[in-house]
C-alpha cells in the first residue's frame, strides 16, 4: 500500500504528540481539516496510522526496557542507603511502573486474541 505524500504527511504529523486535533494537524500539514477527516475514514490511510502506532509504541517500550536496568540500580541504591534525590528515584519509579503497565497490557491483549481465535474456530 502506497500513500500520496499529503496522506504521509499527515500520517507523521498524527503521531506528533504536539498535534492533538484534527485542525492542528490539518495546518501542520497545509491541509483541510475535512481531509483529515476523509483520510481517517480510508481503509488503507487507518491502517497505515496503526502499523505506525504500533511501531512507535514497539520503540517507547525497546527504550522503557532498556532503562530498566538503570531505574532497578538507582532503587537498589536507595536500599543500600547509598544516597539518591528525589528526581532519580521518582524516575525510576515512573519508568518501572510505565513497563509494568505495558506489559500487563500486552499479555491482556495476547490473552483477548487467543480467546477470540478459539472463538473463531467455534463459530466456523
Amino acid at each position: 500500500m502506497s500513500l500520496s505524500a499529503n496522506k504521509n504527511k499527515a500520517l507523521i504529523a498524527m503521531l506528533n504528540p504536539d498535534l492533538r486535533t484534527n485542525e492542528d494537524i490539518a495546518s501542520a500539514c497545509n491541509l483541510q481539516p475535512g481531509t483529515i477527516y476523509n483520510y481517517l475514514k480510508d481503509g488503507d490511510f487507518q491502517q497505515a496510522l496503526d502499523a505506525a502506532n504500533s511501531r512507535a509504541i514497539q520503540q517507547a517500550s525497546a527504550k522503557l526496557s532498556s532503562l530498566a536496568g538503570k531505574a532497578c540500580n538507582v532503587l537498589g541504591d536507595m536500599l543500600e542507603g547509598e544516597a539518591s534525590d528525589t528526581n532519580k528515584r521518582l524516575a525510576a519509579v515512573a519508568i518501572l511502573e510505565s513497563l509494568y503497565k505495558y506489559l500487563d497490557q500486552k499479555n491482556l491483549q495476547e490473552r483477548l486474541e487467543k480467546l477470540e481465535q478459539k472463538l473463531d474456530e467455534l463459530g466456523k
